[in-house]
This record gives C-alpha cells, structure tokens and sequence, in this order.
C-alpha cells in the first residue's frame, strides 16, 4: 500500500483578517477527512501569524514562500503563482475587495484546484 500524498494547502485572505476562532473552525472543517496535510503560505502578514499558530496547535507542517522587501508586485504575482503550481487546494478568507486574494484565487481558477472561499465582513471599530 503505498503512503498516502502529502495534500499541500494554500491558506491566504486579506490583511484586515484577524479572526483565529473562524479560521481554526473552517479548517477543521475543510480537513476533517485528511490526515497528511501541509499548509501552504506567504511569509508574513496577520493571515500567515494565524496559519502559523493553527498550524502548531494541530502538529502540522508549513511551506513558506517568502519574498524580500526589495521584491516587485511582479515577484509578488510570480510567488502567487509557484504557491498555486505547488498546492492541490487554496482556502481563502476574503472580505470581497482584496485584489491580491482575488489573483491568486484567479491561478487556482486557472489551475483547476479546489478552491474554497470563506466571506466575513471586516468591521472598523472606532474609539471614543
């Protein structure tokens, strides 16, 4: 029998996405039925911090695609799309209006991988 293929997982959204509760929920969700998963993601911003540490209370591995402050918006799409070419499926968190998990929501599309959205409004809180 041979091992089962490790399933490599995108997980991305918006930088106002702040919100572990939601997050760990959906991806407990999406894995229920997957034992060896790896989750996929850029390198830094509030999304990756919470991939990161869901990724440590579960006990799984995580590929990071990082990218040096001197990188282009070119480099940046270019890391999107080596992200999708090594991943089987993406899970974003999107608020509707970001244009960078809208693109890289395009090359799954391209790609033809699974591709699971989860909505949520991002509310400003104002204080008085």
């Amino acid at each position: 029998m041979k091992p089962e293929k490790t399933f490599k997982v995108i997980v991305s959204g918006t930088r106002s996405f702040s919100d572990y509760h939601l997050l760990r929920d959906k991806l407990d969700d999406f894995f229920q039925n997957k034992k060896d998963i790896e989750l996929v993601v850029k390198a830094k911003g509030p999304v990756e911090v919470l991939v990161s540490q869901y990724a440590m209370d579960k006990g799984l591995n995580v590929k990071y695609f990082k990218l040096s402050k001197k990188d282009s918006k070119a480099n940046k799409k270019k890391r999107e799309k080596d992200m999708v070419e090594y991943a089987d499926a993406i899970i974003v968190f999107w608020n509707g209006k970001s244009q960078g998990t809208k693109r890289i929501l395009d090359f799954a599309d391209k790609k033809g991988i699974p591709t699971a959205v989860v909505r949520y409004d991002s509310i400003k809180l104002k204080a008085s």
